[in-house]
């Protein structure tokens, strides 16, 4: 019987150690999609942490994978609802413009600076150009 508390205790210790640690970062994964009405060049104005595929689907669609280093599920949930990873988009001349305008407010947690990470993929149709790629394209002729 006492052997069995010996080994119970750290155990349950260990167990309640992972479990706060496992709190330490939550992470959601968000989809949108834009219709590109018409536009045949897209302009990502993400940041950084952007793959780019093409795909056979006649619209553009954005896979965010969103996480808080330095907060909680509910504070992710809460920063979701209110708008924070809510991708926007234009239509300008140059095309059709994606970005951010929540990202663009440094939040504070704790006093410390939010630290969110997003890491994106953007499935473009095969017949759309990146503004990047035509950056690429310009300088190499």
């Amino acid at each position: 019987m006492r052997v069995t508390r010996i080994f119970m205790i750290p155990l349950l210790s260990l167990a309640l150690l992972s479990c706060i640690t496992a709190q330490n970062t939550a992470e959601k994964t968000l989809i949108k999609s834009f219709n590109l009405q018409g536009n045949d060049v897209v302009d990502l104005d993400l940041g950084s942490n952007v793959e780019i595929q093409q795909w056979n689907s006649p619209t553009l669609r954005i896979e965010m994978v969103v996480s808080l280093d330095n907060g909680s599920e509910t504070m992710l949930k809460s920063l979701i609802k209110a708008g924070r990873y809510n991708p926007s988009a234009d239509e300008t001349t140059a095309g059709f413009k994606v970005f951010m305008p929540g990202l663009e407010r440094q939040l504070m947690v704790r006093g410390q600076p939010l630290r969110d990470n997003i890491s994106y993929i953007v499935s473009v149709p095969s017949d759309v150009l990146i503004a990047e790629d035509m950056a690429i394209a310009d300088k190499n002729k």
